[in-house]
């Protein structure tokens, strides 16, 4: 079987720079626009080709396949940077909170259609709307949402105008 000479072109994002038999198989050393180089089998090339698939390093398909969420918020978190996934299902994401204490969290964590599972701050926004003080003036809470006891108060203010 015949192998085409790809030397020196460019397809897509990688440009081929040379080619190398390894036992039986040929396969191709090339550059992507990012810099990053990579090895391909010619087999694989000519399935690429068949599919109409992107020509691009590893890197640049896993960074077009997962958004990046950095300098993102979402709630009271920042996303700084990714970080190492714990798990091999979920992107992590180093995030900062609006009170300064940094985090880990799974992207599933901060984008996700249900709101039940949303995180919005590393635990503070739940100490804040649990506390003693969450509805007074000394300590209000973000969301600004009012409890029996703040609506009786204003109930009684209303009718004693």
């Amino acid at each position: 079987m015949a192998h085409i000479d790809y030397t020196g072109q460019t397809i897509g994002r990688l440009t081929f720079i040379e080619k190398e038999k390894k036992g039986t198989k040929i396969i191709w050393r090339t550059s992507c626009q990012c810099g990053n180089e990579q090895w391909f089998r010619a087999a694989y090339i000519s399935l690429m080709k068949g599919r109409g698939s992107n020509f691009e390093c590893s890197k640049c398909k896993h960074e077009r396949r997962s958004p990046t969420l950095t300098n993102k918020t979402f709630g009271r978190l920042t996303v700084l940077r990714g970080v190492p996934s714990k798990d091999n299902h979920h992107r992590w994401w180093l995030c900062r909170c609006e009170c300064g204490v940094e985090k880990e969290i799974p992207s599933v964590r901060l984008i996700s259609k249900s709101n039940r599972s949303l995180t919005r701050s590393c635990g503070c926004l739940g100490r804040k709307l649990n506390s003693k003080w969450a509805n007074t003036t000394q300590y209000p809470p973000a969301h600004q949402l009012k409890t029996k006891h703040t609506n009786k108060g204003l109930l009684l203010g209303m009718r004693a105008l």
